[in-house]
C-alpha cells in the first residue's frame, strides 16, 4: 500500500510533464507564462506547480518561469470554466473533468451538472 502511495503522485507529476500540449509548447518556448495560464485554465486542466513549469521550460526553452503571471492568468480563465452553465457544454462535447473547479464553492455543483450531463449524452 505504501507502494501505491509513492507512485501514484510521481506518475500525475511525470504525465503532467510529458503532456504538454502543441499551442503550450509555443507559448512555453516564448515564455509567455500569462498565456500558458491561461489556456490551461481555459482547458479545465489542473494548476501546475511552479516546479513542474520548470520542468517544460527547460524541456523548451530554458528560461525561467513566471509563476505569477501562470498563476493570476490561470485562475482568470479557470473561474470561467468552472461557471455551472458551461458543465453541460463539456460533457456534450466529450471532455473530460480533471477536477479544476474543485475549488471552488461551487465545484461539486459543476461536476456533478457534468456528470449527470454526460449520462445523459451517453444514452442518447
Amino acid at each position: 500500500m505504501l507502494k501505491f502511495y509513492l507512485i501514484l503522485p510521481l506518475t500525475f507529476f511525470l504525465i503532467s510533464c510529458s503532456s504538454v500540449s502543441y499551442e503550450s509548447q509555443g507559448y512555453i518556448a516564448s515564455s509567455d507564462w500569462q498565456a500558458v495560464g491561461r489556456y490551461d485554465g481555459s482547458e479545465g486542466l489542473p494548476e501546475k506547480s511552479q516546479q513542474q513549469l520548470q520542468v517544460v521550460s527547460d524541456k523548451f526553452n530554458g528560461g525561467a518561469v513566471d509563476y505569477k503571471q501562470y498563476q493570476e492568468s490561470y485562475l482568470a480563465a479557470v473561474i470561467i470554466y468552472c461557471e455551472p452553465k458551461n458543465a453541460h457544454r463539456l460533457a456534450i462535447l466529450g471532455k473530460p473533468y480533471m477536477n479544476a473547479c474543485d475549488r471552488f464553492p461551487n465545484g461539486g455543483f459543476f461536476y456533478h451538472d457534468w456528470l449527470t450531463s454526460t449520462r445523459g449524452s451517453a444514452r442518447g
